[in-house]
């Protein structure tokens, strides 16, 4: 592994250079080479990952994760949905990470060395912040976690590389030109001093419209197999329908009706991992009426079949 990170994880007697079960994949970007690790699971118990290297950055773009971060004597508990973590690991420090049964991970984590932030950092004209340039510089002596907000197109490639058959011969194109638009994205973030989120010419939601919007966000998460209408949601926050809609998707990059459909899509799979339950009633349970238009739309979205997904889930 070039870059050179190394996991030990709680559950097995030696270290390795993956964590978990995810797919680690070497590609060339730009000039210097980066590890890029997938994951897309459900945590099957508890445990944890002890994770250290040479000066190391990481990038995760979370979709969805929850778990605590463990680095010398601090703590943090984390729960990240849609979210861009950099974190700055200088040498001999070391990382827990704690997992918990039941939880879902899936992001796509970018490792990579001082030179190449250097030699990112020189081709841009403004300076991103400071971190980067201390990173690049070798003077960063203690663990440094930010959290960004993603944008759009940054949801968007994040998908793409998820769902990404890795059995395809050429899938290694696809990856590394999303990888390339993902770090393009980021850095451009950084460089114009933008949160995330918004387009361009567009203002973020005030701060009061940010706890509605969160509001009728968690009633989404617990209504979503027949979500309200938006005319009822925007109701139920004090917007108007069009409103509503337009600053959904500014604060949490994704449309209304993209969102309840991940939401849907990944409870679906959550349910095919018990054998118990049949593929009809995991249609019936997500809000489907018929069990066809329910594996069509898990294969749109997943890139396989109930079925199949089950089989590659159990082997």
């Amino acid at each position: 592994m070039p870059v050179g990170m190394i996991f030990q994880d709680s559950r097995f007697d030696r270290p390795d250079i993956m964590p978990d079960r995810g797919h680690l994949l070497q590609r060339s970007i730009s000039s210097s080479t980066v590890d890029m690790v997938i994951a897309d699971q459900v945590y099957g118990s508890d445990y944890h990952v002890d994770s250290w290297g040479p000066n190391l950055l990481k990038l995760s773009f979370i979709e969805k994760g929850a778990f605590d971060l463990e680095f010398g004597t601090r703590t943090l508990s984390t729960s990240l949905d849609r979210r861009a973590l950099l974190i700055a690991q200088p040498e001999g420090l070391i990382k827990r990470q704690r997992n918990y049964v039941d939880a879902e991970h899936r992001c796509v984590t970018l490792i990579f060395t001082p030179r190449f932030i250097a030699e990112t950092l020189s081709a841009l004209q403004t300076g991103p912040q400071s971190i980067l340039r201390e990173f690049a510089d070798g003077r960063v002596t203690d663990l440094h976690i930010e959290n960004h907000v993603m944008n759009g197109q940054m949801i968007d490639c994040l998908a793409t590389i998820v769902r990404t058959d890795l059995n395809d011969p050429l899938s290694g194109m696809l990856l590394e030109s999303k990888v390339l638009e993902l770090l393009y994205c980021f850095f451009r973030q950084l460089s114009s001093g933008s949160g995330g989120g918004c387009p361009p010419g567009q203002d973020a939601p005030l701060l009061r419209e940010r706890s509605r919007l969160r509001d009728a966000k968690e009633v989404l998460d617990a209504e979503f197999r027949k979500p309200p209408s938006l005319e009822e949601l925007g109701r139920m926050v004090g917007m108007s329908r069009t409103k509503f809609a337009t600053s959904f998707k500014q604060e949490f990059g994704t449309t209304i009706g993209e969102y309840c459909h991940s939401l849907r899509m990944n409870h679906a799979r959550s349910l095919t991992r018990d054998h118990s339950i049949s593929f009809s009633e995991v249609a019936y349970q997500v809000g489907y009426e018929h069990q066809s238009s329910f594996s069509q739309a898990y294969r749109c979205f997943f890139g396989v079949t109930p079925k199949e997904d089950r089989h590659r889930r159990d082997s």
